[in-house]
């Protein structure tokens, strides 16, 4: 309810993680999956892959940066589901792009969303909490699930 914006990790954008391995990784999980030699076969990706964004010796360059951004997140920028983790390990595990979300994330931030939301018309019904802040009614979990009609 208090939330006003995106509040998430920010991996690759505000953090990176420098790995036991002295390689610098979007996110840890990206490093524990290569330690644990998980891949996702569907990604193409096989035990030789290297989810580094770069090294000690060699420093880190993330290839296209701004693809990580909110503002060039086409669902996740004008979403209100604030709580949402838009974690980028998983996007890419379940989308193979790190700024896509997943179903399973959005709909899991748009249930959380929606409680907010009735939790807060459940305690205005007691008298006036938090007069500034308005979570709109939805009617949809996924934004793909959005239909026009004609």
């Amino acid at each position: 309810m208090q939330l006003e914006k995106m509040h998430n990790c920010e991996a690759g954008v505000s953090n990176i993680t420098l790995a036991p391995n002295g390689k610098f990784y979007l996110c840890p999980a990206f490093y524990y999956d290569e330690q644990m030699k998980v891949f996702n076969q569907l990604n193409h990706h096989n035990p030789s892959s290297d989810n580094s964004v770069g090294d000690l010796e060699k420093g880190f360059d993330i290839p296209n940066p701004q693809l990580l951004q909110l503002d060039h997140a086409p669902l996740c920028r004008n979403c209100d589901a604030y709580q949402c983790r838009r974690c980028i390990w998983l996007n890419c595990k379940l989308t193979w792009d790190n700024n896509t979300p997943s179903h399973q994330q959005c709909v899991m931030a748009h249930i959380e969303r929606n409680a907010s939301r009735d939790l807060l018309n459940e305690i205005r019904k007691v008298g006036e909490f938090m007069p500034k802040i308005d979570i709109k009614e939805i009617r949809y979990l996924d934004p793909f699930d959005i239909r026009k009609e004609f």
